[in-house]
């Protein structure tokens, strides 16, 4: 094999001096000379829109599920309807603090029920945790009602 030749130097052209020559065209500005600033009170009264209010629901119940996936190997009795009730309470009050849930205290932003009024006799035996959740995501103690079910050893 012949011998390998040192690889030619490379060269860079220079930047253009101005604008003028060929760099990009300036961004849009508004008539102060800033750039338009996107207002938070936009964003709320997206965010708030039915199609919002749904996704955030959704969002929240994954969440809210997701924290109560260890009752899978317990035994579905008030035991367990206390542990989940304080989980998915700790969630809430986190959301809450958080300002997704509006009210001036954690009863008027949220409820959690689980107990022998959200599931009946069938549901215990088949081993089925119900929990219900009211969240006030507009008004503080107007509710949108999540209801969560997860399996349990029977």
């Amino acid at each position: 094999m012949g011998s390998a030749s040192p690889p030619a130097a490379r060269t860079f052209e220079k930047r253009p001096a101005s604008k003028a020559e060929g760099a990009r065209p300036p961004k849009p500005r508004g008539a102060s000379g800033k750039r338009p600033a996107v207002r938070a009170e936009k964003i709320e009264a997206v965010a708030w829109t039915p199609m919002g209010q749904r996704r955030r629901l959704a969002a929240l119940k994954r969440t809210l599920e997701a924290s109560i996936r260890w009752a899978v190997f317990e035994a579905n009795d008030e035991a367990l309807w206390a542990r989940a009730r304080a989980s998915i309470s700790e969630v809430l009050i986190a959301e809450w603090q958080r300002g997704v849930l509006k009210g001036t205290t954690a009863e008027q932003a949220f409820f959690v029920r689980c107990d022998a009024t959200t599931m009946n006799e069938l549901d215990r035996t088949r081993g089925r945790l119900v929990v219900l959740t009211g969240l006030a995501f507009v008004k503080p103690a107007e509710f949108s009602v999540l209801r969560i079910e997860q399996a349990t050893v029977t």
